[in-house]
């Protein structure tokens, strides 16, 4: 089993010491719903340059017959806009499916009974992703 730590921080504030507004600066802690979080199995970071402007394109480390079958863990980004279509359990078989756009940093975690099963990616440009969970 292997253990997944996020660390970091979210910070906000003036872009310089002169500024005023806002008055103060926001840090706050990044973490996982659970620290660290367990999977057995992972992709580790990969990359792909996608050149799929109006299709989905399905990614072979996930679902079917691929390493992570149960993801609950999913981190992607990019600097070029795309569009994310994601296919969890709906806790009993069921599926849903949801679209969002994209553009910069994703990190969404599922819970165990309502994994990500099938991961869609349209738009084109260099995306940088992992994939978390079970076999």
């Amino acid at each position: 089993m292997g253990q997944l730590k996020v660390e970091g921080a979210l910070i906000a504030g003036p872009t310089s010491a002169t500024d005023v507004f806002p008055a103060g600066v926001l840090t706050h802690p990044l973490s996982t719903a659970q620290t660290p979080k367990g999977f057995q199995v992972g992709t580790g970071v990969l990359t792909r340059l996608l050149n799929s402007p109006a299709v989905f394109l399905t990614f072979p480390e996930l679902g079917g017959n691929a390493a992570v079958t149960k993801a609950n863990f999913l981190y992607m980004r990019s600097s070029a806009p795309m569009t994310l279509r994601l296919t969890t359990d709906d806790g009993s078989g069921g599926s849903v499916v949801a679209v969002e756009p994209m553009q910069g940093l994703v990190i969404h975690e599922y819970p165990d009974n309502k994994f990500l099963k099938l991961l869609e990616v349209m738009g084109s440009g260099p995306l940088e992703y992992a994939i978390f969970g079970q076999q």
